[in-house]
């Protein structure tokens, strides 16, 4: 007789979730899909007859977790289904219906091809407590700017800068739009300044990876820095202002990576900057940091640094609001000053928190003659300064003899 024993088995049938930032609440990010899969796997019912969904890093889990199916004609995994296959129906899925047996779930280890690599940078930026709307081009948040507030747009496949140029248009340019830059030496992008352009991708190692089992750069998960600099404008959103940059040490902190992938020399980075492309950089015992902060405009324009073209597009959007609120009135002395008290307002906020050095309003009389206002106009001229973030920073440190410091 064999001697006695007890066997314990331990079987991991789960994922884990990575700690994200506090939610920013005045951050909304658009993620460009380029077919359905992703929103037929993760949406309710609503959301696959919209093409689209509004999640964050808490809800992109609970989706994976649902119990509830949608009727989209997609086998979950956790329903008995095999990953990924599309066409089948199942009973359980339906709109309405639940797993077959009590706690089944649609995806329970996480998020399986062929969706899998939208989700990873949608939650690469969400970690950051970004806000994101998910969903294909076409859909509502995209066509216009009446559905939806944007900051910034990005996406992952390989159509997304044809997609970007379209909803950019759309939209008339009231965001950015954060493009990856994928080879070193590709030379200067065409853009401007609602433009932020990126180099390369990160590895970050699969959720419950044991890191000592990774012998291949395959086995880790491959994202966009897109993904991570749409997180660091939202982070920045959120702790400071929106124009204050979001590169450098304090605010560009990258999230959960394990390295980047071909990460430039110091040379190549260099170039990469000179062309208007933002490199991200690893500094041994500092982390691994978004070490550019430039748009797609010319060096010359003052636009062509993040901080301020952000402060234009606030300025643009907040503003712009108070002025439709003059549509319709009539352009009398009182309406016009109406309009500078409300403005005034508003920039003494944003010089207030650094964010300009100085403004003039001009909306009178001289910019509203008879001739302006019998033509159903109204103008406002509005001139600011500024402020820039440092760059370049020198630092002299001189030999004396004792006793002569001052």
């Amino acid at each position: 007789m064999p001697l006695p024993s007890v066997t314990v088995n331990i079987s991991d049938d789960s994922f884990l979730i990575q700690d994200s930032e506090t939610t920013s609440e005045n951050f909304l990010a658009g993620f460009i899909l380029e077919n359905l899969e992703l929103i037929n796997a993760l949406g309710t019912t609503t959301d696959v007859a919209n093409k689209f969904f509004q999640t964050d890093s808490s809800d992109l889990y609970e989706r994976l977790s649902s119990p509830i199916g949608n009727g989209a004609g997609v086998s979950f995994a956790g329903f008995g289904g095999s990953a990924g296959t599309s066409g089948a129906v199942y009973p359980s899925v339906l709109e309405g219906g639940t797993g077959v047996t009590a706690g089944q779930i649609r995806w329970p280890k996480g998020a399986v091809y062929p969706w899998s690599d939208d989700f990873n940078n949608i939650l690469s930026a969400a970690v950051y407590g970004t806000k994101i709307v998910v969903g294909i081009s076409a859909s509502a948040p995209f066509t216009s700017s009446n559905t939806h507030s944007l900051n910034a747009i990005f996406g992952a496949g390989l159509s997304a800068d044809e997609y970007m140029d379209t909803i950019m248009s759309a939209r008339e340019n009231d965001c950015f739009a954060v493009r990856g830059i994928t080879a070193v030496d590709s030379g200067a992008p065409s853009g401007d300044e609602f433009d932020i352009f990126v180099y390369g991708d990160k590895f970050t190692l699969p959720l419950g990876k044991d890191p000592e089992t990774v012998s291949n750069d395959s086995q880790y998960i491959q994202t966009r820095l897109t993904s991570d600099v749409v997180g660091c404008l939202a982070r920045t959103f959120r702790v400071a202002h929106p124009w204050f940059s979001p590169a450098g040490m304090n605010r560009g902190q990258i999230k959960n990576v394990v390295k980047l992938k071909d990460p430039p020399t110091a040379v190549q980075a260099t170039a990469l900057y000179n062309n208007r492309i933002n490199p991200v950089l690893s500094f041994p015992g500092e982390g691994v940091v978004l070490f550019g902060n430039k748009t797609g405009a010319a060096s010359t324009n003052i636009l062509s640094r993040i901080e301020v073209s952000s402060l234009f597009l606030y300025l643009k959007n907040t503003i712009g609001s108070i002025a439709r609120s003059t549509l319709f009135e009539q352009n009398t002395d009182s309406i016009r000053q109406s309009f500078i008290n409300q403005a005034t307002s508003i920039l003494e906020s944003v010089q207030n928190q650094r964010g300009i050095t100085s403004f003039v309003i001009k909306c009178d009389e001289t910019n509203n003659p008879p001739s302006v206002i019998s033509e159903g106009r109204f103008v406002a001229t509005i001139f600011v300064i500024p402020a820039r973030s440092i760059e370049a920073l020198e630092i002299t440190f001189t030999n004396t003899n004792d006793g002569e410091l001052v």
